[in-house]
């Protein structure tokens, strides 16, 4: 079942891709890259989340068999996923890979796949955009400077991103009850809090119910992201945007709540990464065996892709996510039964 939602996904994510390069070879600028996505929440930002799952997905199918398709594929994704100009998601895939080697799968071998992949990654980047390329750069280079100088200040050019964990470390340490449950839904920095500050987006619901400016969102994340801010050239980049899912539980719902939440999420997510173990494990047919490790293997990646960007980004409020939840719940539903794996753990013993 999941193999014909990320065939569609696929057809209509090629068909809006090469639109987008068409928009990109006529207006030149970098969020042309939109196809029929349109520019609609998080535009372009979106479009280079989807790009890069599938991009997880056929690269993981071609490491595990080799096709020319796969391999135009892969490529093709990579490309529309560096074309989307989600440069800090580009570092969080490569993040994701690295990780997934590193504590799954370290050997040499593996280690000189992902430097090969880290390689073509930095060239395609170069060769869209060298003068983005060189900007994310320098960036790097100053906040590196400014985290040993310990300086989070506001009016320096220390990413705002990184003053919002600060903000939240400084202020919610102090105040117990602060740190357990929350200042509420909406209160803070998640992206329905933005929506009604009546600043960052002038909507319908604002103008029925008024602007939401709570006093710790007022204080410790508006500042960091509003109109005057968003005036000044290259300051609406995604280093400074103050938006974390993982943040934003903590600080609205409390760190008691985002507990359980988190107990549930990995017991599910390990639940199916089991049964994608066992499946593989008690399959006689070698194919069959294969999708079962490249679909554990895929939902590994894209799982650590997925918490990279809630820890960054906003994204458990973005329809996005819905591909990976969809793709995961879609595994679960085609794993056999535990009963149908005793059975042929039983046959086997018998034979």
């Amino acid at each position: 079942m999941h193999k014909r939602f990320i065939k569609y996904l696929t057809i209509i994510m090629t068909f809006n891709n090469l639109i987008g390069v068409v928009q990109f070879i006529i207006l030149r600028y970098d969020d042309s890259f939109t196809g029929l996505y349109g520019t609609h929440g998080t535009g372009a930002h979106g479009l280079g989340i989807i790009n890069g799952l599938l991009f997880i997905n056929y690269f993981i199918r071609f490491k595990h068999n080799p096709r020319w398709g796969l391999l135009f594929l892969m490529l093709f994704f990579l490309c529309s996923f560096v074309m989307s100009f989600f440069g800090l998601a580009l570092v969080l895939l490569l993040a994701s890979f690295l990780l997934y080697y590193f504590f799954f799968q370290f050997s040499i071998g593996n280690t000189l796949k992902f430097g090969s992949l880290v390689f073509i990654i930095l060239v395609v980047l170069f060769l869209t955009s060298s003068k983005t390329f060189t900007y994310n750069y320098n960036t790097l280079e100053n906040t590196a400077i400014m985290v040993s100088d310990q300086d989070f200040s506001t009016e320096t050019e220390m990413p705002r991103k990184l003053t919002l964990f600060y903000n939240y470390a400084t202020v919610f340490a102090s105040d117990a009850k602060l740190f357990l449950f929350g200042t509420g839904p909406g209160t803070f920095n998640s992206r329905t809090s933005f929506l009604l500050n009546g600043d960052y987006s002038n909507n319908l619901l604002v103008n029925i119910v008024g602007a939401n400016e709570p006093e710790y969102a007022a204080e410790y994340a508006y500042s960091l992201w509003n109109s005057s801010i968003l005036s000044i050239q290259f300051n609406d980049g995604t280093r400074n945007q103050p938006f974390s899912s993982v943040l934003a539980f903590l600080a609205e719902y409390g760190f008691l709540f985002s507990l359980i939440l988190l107990i549930i999420s990995i017991r599910k997510f390990r639940h199916v990464l089991k049964g994608l173990h066992s499946a593989a494990e008690f399959s006689t047919n070698a194919v069959e065996r294969r999708g079962f490790l490249v679909n554990r293997e895929f939902l590994i990646v894209a799982g650590l892709f997925v918490i990279l960007l809630l820890l960054t980004n906003n994204l458990i409020e973005n329809t996005e996510i819905l591909v990976f939840i969809i793709v995961m719940k879609l595994m679960e539903m085609t794993l056999p039964r535990q009963r149908e794996l005793s059975n042929l753990a039983f046959t086997d013993k018998e034979q």
